[in-house]
């Protein structure tokens, strides 16, 4: 068995530059496996957050990949060579975009129904959704822009008109939708 090889990694926000820790946004800590081929069937292994904000972990020698996702940060996996000694890696991430929607009865919030899925399309209708969630209220646009956001049916309620949102960079657009009972 080879001796593992210590590992640094700093997690930047690639607006800022800053290095962030990831249990400060929600999220999971990164985590590292060996490369397929390699790693036949070994778990992923979580680094361990150290108190200024990067990750350690030890690997062997070899081809690794890292995970690293943050709520409000879109997803990395990355290639990393690790060589005897210590080795230090940097990966930047980027802020998500897109819509977080909110369904209203009049003045009340009605909850996200289950297996609601939200869809936003680019302007000639193809959709650009990052991910979609059946089971949370949030969608991520692939890029920024205005965008057609399209909602199916909520039971009990009128049909929803797709409607044209303005989704920005890194950040996330606040979306109210006003129900309407069925009669």
């Amino acid at each position: 068995v080879p001796e593992p090889c210590d590992f640094r990694l700093r997690v930047l926000d690639d607006e800022t530059g800053k290095v962030f820790p990831i249990a400060a946004q929600r999220g999971w800590p990164p985590i590292w496996e060996l490369d397929g081929h390699e790693r036949g069937d070994a778990s992923p292994e979580h680094l361990e957050l150290q108190g200024d904000g990067s990750y350690a972990g030890q690997a062997p020698a070899g081809t690794i990949w890292i995970y690293v996702h943050a709520d409000g940060y879109e997803a990395s996996r990355s290639q990393h060579e690790i060589v005897r000694g210590t080795n230090e890696f940097v990966v930047s991430v980027a802020r998500e975009c897109g819509v977080e929607l909110t369904l209203q009865d009049g003045e009340a919030v009605v909850p996200w129904p289950d297996g609601l899925v939200a869809t936003l399309a680019d302007s000639s209708g193809h959709a650009i959704n990052r991910y979609r969630d059946d089971a949370n209220p949030r969608v991520a646009a692939r890029e920024p822009g205005e965008l057609t956001l399209k909602i199916p049916d909520v039971a009990g309620f009128e049909p929803i008109a797709p409607r044209t949102v303005h989704v920005a960079h890194a950040s996330w657009t606040q979306v109210a939708i006003a129900l309407q009972r069925k009669r």
